[in-house]
């Protein structure tokens, strides 16, 4: 079981939506809310509406769903049923937020390495069941990092991408 299900024909992103406050990120404070924001186009009365999921995982917020046209609208049966399969084995979740704590804790100093940016990649991508391809593709403004992004392939070799990037984590498929 990985949590692929939640990449297939959507992104997620993990931050906290205080990207330009310059404030040290606290995993421990569950007043920062940290967490996972899945993105997916959704069919809602027979209208393909963007819907944005919030799943916090630093805290005990309950899931948060809002849509581009009409705020809190209902997550759609089929919708809530794919996100509660992906978190339902508690000891691949328990491993994913470990890993992401890790990865979370030092951030800013992943990106002064590539070796740190590829651990960090692969450490994100084995919960997703995702082969690591070893293609990073950084981005640059003058002479500063400003994003890694790791392309990867599931099982069947479909592709998809794990970007680092100086306030967020962004994955999904191509």
């Amino acid at each position: 079981m990985s949590l692929q299900a939640l990449l297939n024909n959507q992104t997620i992103e993990i931050d906290d939506h205080k990207r330009g406050a310059r404030e040290i990120k606290n995993w421990d404070d569950p007043s920062i809310d940290i967490h996972i924001e899945k993105t997916t186009k959704y069919k809602i009365k027979g209208v393909l509406q963007d819907i944005i999921i919030k799943i916090s995982i630093n805290n005990q917020r309950p899931i948060v769903t809002f849509c581009s046209k009409n705020k809190n609208i209902e997550i759609p049966t089929k919708l809530r049923k794919e996100i509660m399969a992906a978190f339902s084995d508690i000891e691949l979740l328990n491993r994913f937020i470990h890993d992401l704590i890790v990865v979370l804790k030092n951030y800013k100093s992943i990106f002064e390495d590539i070796e740190k940016v590829k651990i960090a990649l692969k450490m994100i991508s084995i919960h997703f069941d995702l082969k690591w391809t070893d293609v990073i593709i950084a981005k640059n403004i003058s002479n500063v990092v400003k994003s890694y992004t790791a392309i990867c392939n599931n099982k069947t070799d479909k592709q998809y991408f794990i970007r680092l990037e100086k306030h967020k984590i962004t994955l999904g498929d191509l």
